[in-house]
């Protein structure tokens, strides 16, 4: 009978560790980046482009630097993420075909653009991180521009302030290394200083002018801040996981009964 019972055991601690194979790991952590960027007037009809290098539009590549700019934590720190350390690319965006520098990503639908963030390079090296992009945002809540001191423009929002305007945007989209992934949100934000919101629908619906930083918004490119906050799930056991579980269950309590029984 103890030879029985060895044998219900070992089958129990079979099922138990068969409810629980190994899984790639969750990405969940939180840090900001920061680097350069150039509000690219496409046309006078509302089509434009990011232009994340560090030149005015066109821009000379596809991608432009950034550099982390909090501390890493969670997931990320343990990849060895620091501020002022690691670096990394980020990919120049425009919502209509604008030359070959330029991913096209429409807002408000859903979107796979691999690599939007890549190159992830630490003070140790490289590392495989890097972050794909799947929903530009619509921004919502607030009136359509030129209205004053907050509006909305497609994915835009616009606040006036003392010194000048600032645009806010958001994403959403995945961060994956090897097997491991998470889900996050994305929020910028871009000071311009010196520029009003009559100044910008002057610029988008007139002149054509791009928007940027320094003298008279024209000079070079402005910055910018992101910061990415997971998206956290609740997940929901699988079937097979389940009847594992129960079954396993099933078998420790007729194998307690047994030996209750014995005991009698």
């Amino acid at each position: 009978m103890r030879l029985r019972n060895i044998w219900v055991s070992g089958l129990v601690l079979g099922l138990l560790g068969a409810a629980a194979p190994a899984h790639a790991v969750t990405i969940i952590g939180d840090f900001s980046i920061a680097g350069a960027i150039t509000y690219d007037t496409l046309n006078l009809t509302g089509d434009a482009g990011l232009d994340f290098t560090q030149f005015l539009p066109p821009p000379p590549t596809p991608t432009g630097p950034f550099i982390e700019v909090t501390s890493a934590t969670g997931y990320f720190a343990g990849l060895g993420m620091a501020a002022f350390t690691t670096t990394g690319q980020i990919t120049n965006i425009s919502d209509i075909p604008a030359g070959p520098n330029y991913t096209v990503v429409p807002a408000g639908v859903p979107v796979n653009i691999v690599n939007f963030l890549s190159n992830f390079v630490t003070a140790g090296g490289p590392i495989g991180l890097h972050f794909d992009m799947t929903e530009f945002q619509l921004a919502s809540g607030f009136p359509p521009c030129p209205a004053s001191p907050v509006c909305q423009e497609g994915p835009f929002t616009l606040l006036q302030g003392q010194n000048g305007i600032g645009i806010s945007f958001d994403m959403l989209g995945t961060f994956v290394n090897g097997a491991d992934s998470g889900k996050f949100t994305v929020h910028f934000e871009i000071p311009m200083d010196g520029l009003n919101l009559t100044e910008v629908a002057n610029r988008l619906l007139v002149t054509g002018q791009d928007l940027a930083c320094g003298a008279n918004n024209l000079e070079h490119p402005c910055s910018f801040t992101a910061n990415f906050q997971p998206i956290i799930e609740t997940q929901v056991p699988e079937p097979a996981t389940m009847l594992t579980f129960g079954a396993g269950s099933l078998l420790l309590a007729r194998l307690r009964r047994r030996n209750k029984n014995k005991k009698a």
